[in-house]
C-alpha cells in the first residue's frame, strides 16, 4: 500500500514543483517509519521461552543445515521472484525516463501499476487458501517474467501503463507468498532461526543486478581466454590487406 501511496504523493508533489519535493517527502517518512519502529513492543517473556526445547537454545546455522532441502528448492524459487519484483520496480521508472516521459508522469505510471496490485491482495490471498500456494507463485513467476520481456516494445505512457498494469496484477494475486511457503516449511523449535534465513535468502533476489553482471564479466573474461587467439595477426594476412586497401584508394 505504501507503494501506492508514495508514488501518487510524490506525483502530485513534482508536478507542480522540483523533483527534490520527492527526496524531501521520503526523508519525512522515513522519520516517520522510525519512530513508530521505537515504539513497536519488546518480544514477550513467554514468546522467547519459546525459542527453546529442552534447554537448548536453537542455534541458525544448525536449523538452516536441518532443512536445506525447503531453502534450495522452494526458496531459490521465492529468491527468482523476488529478483522480478524487484527489477519491475526498478525498470518501469527507468524505460519511462529513457522514452521522455516527465518525472510526475512516470510516478504516477508506478502507481496506478501498485494499485493494481493492492486490489488483488484479498482475491490473491482467497486463492491461496482456497486452491493452494502453487496457483499463485507459479502464474505470479510468468506473469512478471512476460511483463518485463514486453516491456522493451513499450515507448508511450499508455503501453508503458498497461505493461505496468500486467504487472501489478500478475504480482498483486501471489502478495505475501513468499513469507508463506516459509511459514508453511518452518518447523516448530528452531521457526525465528529458520524464517530469518528463510528472509535473507529471498531477500538476496532484492540485489541481483550488480552479482549477476559481475558473475557474466567473470565468464565473458574466462570465455574470451579461451577463444581469442594468443598469437600476433599472420604477416601474410596483413600483407594482403594493405595491398586490398591500396587497390581500393
Amino acid at each position: 500500500i505504501g507503494y501506492f501511496i508514495g508514488p501518487l504523493a510524490v506525483s502530485a508533489l513534482i508536478s507542480g514543483g522540483e523533483i527534490r519535493n520527492a527526496f524531501i517527502f521520503a526523508a519525512c517518512m522515513s522519520l516517520v517509519a522510525a519512530g513508530v519502529t521505537m515504539m513497536l513492543p519488546a518480544l514477550s517473556a513467554d514468546r522467547a521461552e519459546r525459542m527453546t526445547k529442552d534447554g537448548q537454545r536453537a542455534h541458525t546455522f544448525h536449523v538452516l543445515a536441518q532443512h536445506r532441502h525447503s531453502l534450495l528448492t522452494v526458496g531459490v524459487g521465492c529468491l527468482a521472484l523476488m529478483m522480478l519484483r524487484t527489477s519491475r520496480q526498478t525498470i518501469i521508472p527507468l524505460w519511462g525516463e529513457a522514452n521522455g516521459l516527465p518525472a510526475h508522469t512516470v510516478s504516477l505510471l508506478f502507481a496506478i501499476s501498485m494499485g493494481f496490485e493492492v486490489l488483488l491482495f484479498f482475491p490473491g490471498g482467497m486463492i491461496m487458501d482456497r486452491f493452494g500456494r502453487w496457483w499463485v507463485s507459479v502464474p505470479t513467476t510468468f506473469a512478471l517474467g512476460l511483463g518485463l520481456a514486453l516491456l522493451p516494445l513499450a515507448h508511450t505512457a499508455t503501453s508503458i501503463g498497461i505493461l505496468g498494469a500486467l504487472l501489478g496484477i500478475g504480482n498483486g494475486i501471489s502478495s505475501g507468498i513468499v513469507m508463506t511457503l516459509g511459514a508453511d516449511a518452518a518447523p516448530e523449535f528452531g521457526r525465528p532461526q529458520f524464517l530469518a534465513g528463510w528472509r535473507v535468502l529471498s531477500d538476496s533476489g532484492q540485489a541481483p543486478a550488480a552479482v549477476v553482471i559481475g558473475a557474466l564479466g567473470i565468464v565473458g573474461g574466462g570465455w574470451m581466454a579461451r577463444w581469442v587467439p594468443r598469437t600476433e595477426p599472420v604477416a601474410e594476412f596483413d600483407t594482403e590487406l594493405d595491398t586490398e586497401l591500396e587497390t581500393e584508394q
